[in-house]
């Protein structure tokens, strides 16, 4: 049976009001909407910790290149190489640019998962139909199947939403489930909470699985620096854009109170490859990642 490879850029989430990469830094510290609404007058924790950040990027911004034609990957090469190399910047310690550089990407992801919660509050989305399109292929291919895989250099998560937006309209939670290629663990073990099931797991659990490879990271990996494991909240009825932003503990390191890094604070961080010159691709779950791809497209 034929297999078709579906390879995402930029340009798939445009339509939805998505930004494309030289949008996001205006988007970020100048645009105040997001899908027609203004994103800073919501209550939520999550928009009030954007309006806070806001501020201290700007004001980075400023004192960092005192022009405003910089493009992110000025700033996240700035940021990139000062924080692998231990240096200061200007009136910045290396723990301010490390800092910085998280609010950066915490920013950046607030803004896509609500880019992705206005549009799927819309009552017509391709991106749904072609969600349940992908799922209606993969369940006709029977378990064993292999009928589709998606390719996406994208961060975003729309296609994930709008997988899940399928998903839950046919009530078929853990029993369709979007597949990584890499482990990843679910962000609350009841499953009743977080209904993905680690992608090893998934045939062997029954379920259709929908292969999706995420070149860059995904804004729905948050990464454990102890551990190393990746968590995703798939299928969590959260807002993403509180899920992925709001700072969190490991709980991997919760669940090990013995242990002594535990006693350090050790937060999720988002885990994405950033807009930078000087990209690394070196983490396990990217390099596993990058070699799945290159299978199925083989």
């Amino acid at each position: 049976m034929a297999k078709t490879v579906f390879v995402l850029g930029a340009g798939f989430s445009k339509s939805a009001g998505f930004p494309l990469q030289s949008e996001i830094l205006s988007l970020v510290t100048d645009s105040l909407f997001v899908g027609g609404s203004d994103i800073l007058s919501d209550p939520d924790l999550p928009a009030h910790k954007f309006r806070k950040h806001r501020q201290q990027l700007v004001e980075f911004l400023r004192q960092a290149f005192r022009t405003r034609d910089q493009r992110l990957e000025d700033i996240f090469t700035l940021l990139d190489q000062a924080i692998t190399n231990h240096a200061t910047f200007g009136t910045y310690s290396l723990t301010q640019l490390i800092n910085i550089r998280d609010s950066w990407i915490r920013a950046i992801l607030f803004c896509l998962h609500k880019c992705s919660e206005q549009h799927l509050a819309k009552t017509v989305s391709i991106y749904v139909r072609f969600a349940a399109w992908l799922i209606r292929q993969r369940i006709e291919a029977g378990r064993g199947g292999d009928p589709v895989s998606i390719v996406s250099l994208n961060w975003d998560s729309l296609l994930e939403d709008s997988v899940f937006y399928v998903i839950r309209r046919l009530a078929a939670l853990r029993q369709i489930d979007i597949d990584y290629c890499v482990y990843t663990t679910p962000l609350d073990e009841n499953p009743d909470i977080c209904p993905h099931v680690p992608s090893p797991k998934q045939k062997a659990s029954g379920i259709y699985n929908l292969k999706l490879l995420k070149l860059h990271g995904s804004a729905t990996w948050l990464r454990c620096p102890n551990s190393g494991l990746v968590y995703t909240g798939l299928g969590m009825e959260t807002p993403n854009s509180e899920l992925y932003v709001t700072p969190r503990r490991s709980p991997f390191m919760e669940a090990h109170p013995g242990d002594p890094a535990s006693r350090s604070v050790a937060m999720l961080e988002p885990y994405i490859i950033t807009p930078t010159y000087s990209k690394v691709f070196d983490l396990p779950h990217i390099q596993t990642t990058w070699h799945n791809a290159f299978v199925e497209l083989r």
